[in-house]
């Protein structure tokens, strides 16, 4: 499995499959960057660090409803969320679509490209796709 988090300098605030997160910036990027880690499991105590590591506390928090994000989403500015379950995508300008084109681009990748992965090199194939995305718009 894995998580990632995804930036859009021209907009305030950053959108994630799982949820949706503004990493810190890095150097002098104006690029949207993406930050993706492999995780053997998901739970509260694998994403939470991670969360609190790459975003901004003055950030705008937008995830899916999933329990993961709850208590962490308090530490942000603001903590809007969609309900997938329910066929809510988007609900004004919160959405999560930014980090779900991601996972698209990576999951064709991974199943026209690189056809043959092994779970113990899935952060390598990860790191590139992070580098593409994010550079696709500079």
């Amino acid at each position: 499995m894995s998580i990632a988090i995804a930036t859009d300098p021209s907009a305030q605030y950053a959108r994630d499959g799982l949820g949706s997160l503004r990493p810190k910036h890095r150097g002098n990027s104006t690029a949207r960057d993406i930050v993706s880690s492999t995780l053997t499991v998901i739970s509260i105590a694998d994403i939470v660090p991670i969360v609190r590591e790459n975003i901004r506390r003055e950030s705008r928090l937008m995830t899916d409803k999933a329990h993961h994000y709850r208590a962490v989403g308090k530490e942000f500015a603001e903590h809007g969320t969609v309900a997938h379950e329910q066929d809510e995508y988007v609900r004004g300008d919160i959405h999560s679509n930014t980090v779900e084109n991601y996972y698209s681009v990576f999951k064709r990748g991974m199943k026209g490209v690189y056809q043959h992965c092994k779970e113990k090199r899935l952060h390598r194939y990860l790191a590139e796709f992070d580098f593409r995305y994010s550079i696709a718009l500079a």
